[in-house]
């Protein structure tokens, strides 16, 4: 017998992956950001906390998280516009009629 996936668990699954990954990623990069900066503040140990109190402006997202922040998200979208660059820089030699 065929094994039918449920969509409903298989959005459930992945909705708690991306959460988990969102806050994983503010919790990482706020506190590492924070020992990079020269300014302290304490940064709560529950990231809903940090992005509520990031929201309401308690405490303020230092330089350092932006830099740790980057890996995660930004070279991502950064290098497929250098392929994409690349690519029209330099398009495929055409060898018909030889």
């Amino acid at each position: 017998m065929a094994r039918h996936k449920d969509p409903e668990l298989t959005a459930m699954v992945f909705g708690f992956v991306a959460f988990v990954f969102f806050f994983g990623i503010l919790f990482i990069s706020m506190h590492v950001g924070t020992a990079m900066s020269l300014v302290h503040q304490d940064v709560p140990a529950n990231p809903i906390i940090i992005l509520i109190e990031l929201v309401k402006g308690k405490i303020h997202w230092p330089r350092g998280a932006t830099v740790m922040l980057r890996p995660a998200v930004g070279d991502h979208r950064s290098h497929l516009v250098r392929v994409d660059v690349v690519s029209q820089a330099h398009p495929p030699r055409c060898t018909r009629g030889r």
